[in-house]
C-alpha cells in the first residue's frame, strides 16, 4: 500500500505533501518522503523535499516558473 496525504492553504500559497510506502504492518518498510512548496505568484514557485528510496535519499530543491498559467 501507500500513503499519501497533501495539504495546501486555503490561500494556495504553500502547499505540504508526505508520502510513504507500505508493506502490511511491517514498519521497516516505512520509508517517507516529503515536500514544501511556496507559490509567490500564479506563476512562480519554489520548492524543498526529502525523497527517501530503498537504496538512497535525495534532497530536491526547484524553482519552477510557468509560461501559460491560468
Amino acid at each position: 500500500g501507500l500513503l499519501d496525504a497533501t495539504y495546501s492553504t486555503p490561500d494556495g500559497r504553500v502547499t505540504f505533501k508526505v508520502s510513504t510506502p507500505l508493506d502490511g504492518l511491517n514498519l521497516e518498510s516505512v520509508r517517507p518522503s516529503f515536500s514544501a512548496a511556496y507559490n509567490f505568484t500564479p506563476r512562480t514557485s519554489v520548492s524543498l523535499g526529502v525523497q527517501n528510496d530503498e537504496d538512497s535519499t535525495k534532497i530536491r530543491f526547484g524553482v519552477t516558473y510557468r509560461l501559460f498559467a491560468r
